[in-house]
Formats: C-alpha cells, structure tokens, sequence
C-alpha cells in the first residue's frame, strides 16, 4: 500500500511541473496574480463540486478545528505567487531546484521532529545519506544550468518550497479529521480569496485577461487538484520526508522532460548526463527513505507486541 502512496505522489510531482511550466506563459500574458487566481480559483470550484457529490456528511466543522490547521490555503497562495515571479526569471529548471531544496530541508524538519500532527520519523543514517543524495542531485542539475542567476528569485523558490512541505503536513492533519476534498476545497478557496484580495489592491492593468487566453493555459489547476488530494491522503500514511521525496523525483524528471522538448510553450534544454545522473541520485534517495520509513515502522510494531 505504501509503495501505491509513492507512485501515486510521484505522478502528483509531475503534476507540479506541469502547473510551473503553464504558470510562466500565462503570467507573462495576464500577470502574475491572475495566473495565481487561475490555479486557486478553477481548483476551488473543481473539489467544491467534488465534495458536494462525494464527502461525507459528518464531517467537523471548520470552526470547530485549532486555527493553524486552517492556513494550508494561505501557504498555497505563496507557493504560487512565487512560483508565477521566479519562473520567468530564473527559468522552470531553477525554480524547481529552488522548490526542491526548501523542501527537503523543511520536510526531514518536520519529520523529525513531529511538527503539526505529522507521525515523527527521526532522521538516522539512511535519512542523512539520502539527504546527501538530493543535495548531489539539486548541485548536478544547477551545474548544467550555467548562466548569471538572481539571487532573490532563488532564495524565493528555497522559501516557496519550505511552504509547500508546511502545508503538505497541515493539511495531512486536517484532511485526517474533516477528509480529503472538504481539505483541499478550503485550501483553493482561501488561496482564490487571499489573490482576489492581493489583487484588488496590487495587480496592475493588462491587455490581455483570462478569457483572452488560450484555454489549454488554464489547466494547471487539473494537476495542482490531483496534488493537493493526493498529499492529504499520502502524508498520514509514509510520512511528509518520504513524500516530499517523491515529489521532487515526479518534479524534477517532468521538468527535465518538459526542458528537453520545450512542451508548454518554455524553451528547450538538452537532456544531459548530469541529469540523468540528478534523476538516479533521487531515485536512490526516495528507496533509502521509504526503506528507513518502513524500518521504524517494523520498530514500533516489534516494540508494541512486547
């Protein structure tokens, strides 16, 4: 079942880049708060829909629940923000990188330490090599970038990334008491009220609107949806280190695909060794992690029966 829950975020990653990769275009045509009200706004009417038909009836209220488990939709909004600025400056490679590093330090955090209701994993030997291996893998693909890149742009992906890991927790906790659609509808409803506030007050006119553009631009929110039901159901179950770890290896190898065949309207970069070595080096890392996972689990199960 497990292994099910990693195959299954790994698609979810590939998901993420695909969103990344429709984000910059789109934002480079009707700005950077409209694209964000794309992802949020669509997802809060796609799982609105979903949890009428198919969530259960008894669930707690909102209100009811302590307020921080409240704020994955605020943390969602600040991943895209970030993600709609830093990709067309950076490229979708190096935001990924970004993403990818806050991430993984964030995540082995909270596992380690129990943060926001996760199960606490404590980092050991196999945890720290993996560690080593996403560093390797991050430092493979940043060397085969080349180039000048800025500096805000990065540290902002390094942040959008820790983000993300915060409100893959929050909302494993919260989807374990009100489910997973009644979760990932008030995550896309408060991210599309947060940008309809942001951009009531900040977003500059434009030429072009949301109804102006392409229609296949508009379809990040059908993978950030899958992602954000997919998390709440995988975080509870292998813990927010190794899922997060699937992720970046789903992340990085659709943004590697999507570089090498300029998909989406981004530009092409060749597929190189160095990269290919990046996708092994995750790929290694992930089993070290699902394996310390499944060996302090057996732990636990031993300790139990004694």
């Amino acid at each position: 079942m497990a292994l099910l829950f990693i195959l299954l975020v790994i698609a979810g990653g590939m998901g993420l880049s695909v969103e990344a990769g429709l984000l910059g275009p789109l934002a480079s045509q009707v700005g950077d708060l409209w694209a964000t009200m794309s992802i949020f706004g669509i997802g809060a009417v796609l799982t609105f829909f979903l949890m009428l038909f198919f969530s259960p009836r008894s669930s707690p209220s909102f209100f009811s629940l302590p307020g921080w488990q409240l704020t994955g939709g605020l943390l969602g909004a600040g991943y895209v923000v970030i993600l709609t600025v830093a990709t067309p400056v950076i490229g979708i490679a190096m935001t990924m990188i970004g993403i990818l590093a806050g991430q993984v330090a964030k995540s082995l955090a909270i596992d380690h330490y129990g943060l926001f209701g996760s199960p606490r994993r404590k980092i050991d030997p196999r945890r720290a090599m993996a560690l080593m291996l996403i560093m390797a893998a991050l430092l493979l693909v940043a060397l085969g970038e080349g180039g000048e890149m800025d500096t805000i742009a990065i540290l902002l992906a390094l942040c959008g990334g820790a983000l993300l890991s915060v409100q893959a927790a929050i909302n494993g906790r919260l989807g374990s008491q009100v489910g997973v659609l009644r979760s990932a509808f008030l995550t896309f409803a408060t991210g599309a009220l947060v940008t309809g506030l942001l951009i009531l007050f900040f977003a500059p006119a434009t030429s072009v609107n949301l109804l102006q553009v392409p229609k296949w631009q508009l379809l990040g929110a059908f993978c950030g949806v899958p992602y954000i039901v997919i998390m709440v159901l995988a975080v509870q179950r292998i813990g927010t280190a190794t899922a997060t770890v699937a992720v970046i290896f789903g992340q990085l190898t659709m943004s590697l695909l999507i570089d090498n065949f300029g998909w989406l309207g981004n530009s092409t970069m060749a597929f190189s060794p160095a990269r290919l070595a990046a996708v092994i080096c995750l790929a290694l890392a992930l089993y070290l992690i699902y394996t310390s996972g499944k060996s302090a689990t057996s732990h636990e199960a031993a300790r139990a029966e004694q």
